[in-house]
């Protein structure tokens, strides 16, 4: 089991959906929007997490028109959950977690805006010079060679100095 828990935290969405399932439950169309996975990764995830014990569900309702009722699932942290998350607070993975998807949704945001320049600015794009800066107009290929034929062979050579030094 511990191994498999530690194989879990290694696959993607699952760090993020513990550290969100930290303090109240949540459905998953709310994890899924969280945690930025697929819906398959998602699902892979929370069915792992329930089989590993750091994750368990509870049927929720909704309440609609005429007092009709639908029922959701919700995900909750388990004990087990909550000792493997107080160590990946003591880790810093957890403030490391949230600067990643921070990080994340602010190149989200820039390739939006950069998404946007190009489509307002695509007169300017079509007019701009088409140049392979490594080849001259006629086409021939301005690159040095004698860099990319250098001989690096005794630099790939089984085991360095240092190597053999610490073997004796």
């Amino acid at each position: 089991m511990v191994k498999a828990i530690s194989g879990y935290l290694d696959r993607s969405g699952s760090i993020g959906i513990l550290v969100n399932l930290k303090n109240d439950s949540k459905r998953f169309n709310e994890l899924k929007e969280l945690v930025g996975v697929s819906p398959s990764t998602l699902t892979k995830r929370l069915d792992e997490g329930q089989e590993l014990g750091v994750i368990t569900t509870r049927l929720g309702k909704d309440e609609y028109e005429r007092d009709q009722r639908a029922v959701h699932h919700e995900y909750m942290i388990t004990e087990r959950g909550l000792v493997v998350l107080d160590q990946i607070e003591k880790f810093d993975i957890m403030y490391r977690y949230r600067q990643l998807r921070e990080a994340e949704q602010q190149l989200d945001e820039g390739l939006d805006e950069m998404h946007e320049w190009i489509e307002d600015n695509s007169d300017q794009l079509a007019r701009a010079e088409d140049v392979n800066p490594t080849r001259k107009a006629s086409g021939e290929d301005i690159t040095d060679s004698s860099e990319s034929e250098r001989d690096y062979s005794e630099h790939m050579e089984k085991g360095s100095d240092h190597e053999n030094d610490s073997k004796r």
